[in-house]
């Protein structure tokens, strides 16, 4: 549920920049600058994205183990799984559109108001 989530999300995210890259493919840029652009973008929020959850599991493994009996620690190669999983989600999430939204007519996006 969290990969249909993170898809939705990013998605969503690339696609209201379409006019944005309508602009800029308008007055030159190449294709390949704009979707290093979006990607650049897109791994810096996974890695924030990744980062924190990873913080924010090892302390809330701290608060449930002093709290709960018999609670089992983290499994890192559980945590390193899924942090892959999500990370690799999330960059395909964006890529697909940010691919779509190369193919975009310039002048149809600047018309489009």
């Amino acid at each position: 549920m969290a990969s249909v989530g993170i898809y939705a999300i990013m998605a969503y995210a690339v696609s209201q920049r379409t006019r944005e890259i309508g602009i800029r493919i308008a007055l030159g840029a190449r294709r390949q600058e704009i979707l290093a652009l979006v990607m650049r973008r897109t791994v810096m929020l996974i890695g924030w994205g990744i980062a924190l959850g990873l913080t924010g599991a090892l302390a809330l493994n701290r608060i449930f183990s002093s709290v709960v009996a018999n609670f089992g620690g983290l499994d890192s190669a559980t945590c390193v799984s899924v942090a892959l999983i999500l990370g690799i989600v999330a960059l395909l999430a964006s890529y697909m559109p940010a691919r779509k939204a190369l193919r975009v007519d310039p002048a149809q996006v600047l018309r489009c108001q």
